[in-house]
């Protein structure tokens, strides 16, 4: 991967942090309105799986680096991958 799809993909991350943070505290004063609070629910779900894209990339990375112990590796990134299949449902 190279350093302009990183690039994009760390701002739209960013982006989406930073309006996350806005309707959360939207929510907690209680001014919130309905479209909204659909918004915060999808940029809530969509920053659990870039998450959990950033974080399987780390992983393929550490294990073709033999850094960590594959069958680790292996596991965890099963279960990000059943997190990830679960947020489709």
């Amino acid at each position: 991967m190279d350093n302009s799809s990183i690039s994009v993909r760390s701002l739209i991350f960013s982006t989406h942090v930073e309006r996350l943070k806005k309707l959360l505290f939207k929510l907690h004063v209680g001014s919130i309105t309905k479209e909204e609070l659909r918004e915060l629910s999808k940029i809530h779900l969509e920053c659990m799986e870039m998450t959990a894209y950033a974080v399987k990339e780390a992983n393929e990375f550490l294990l073709e680096a033999d850094l960590l112990p594959k069958a680790n590796l292996k596991e965890m990134n099963e279960l990000l991958h059943k997190i990830k299949e679960s947020n489709k449902d």
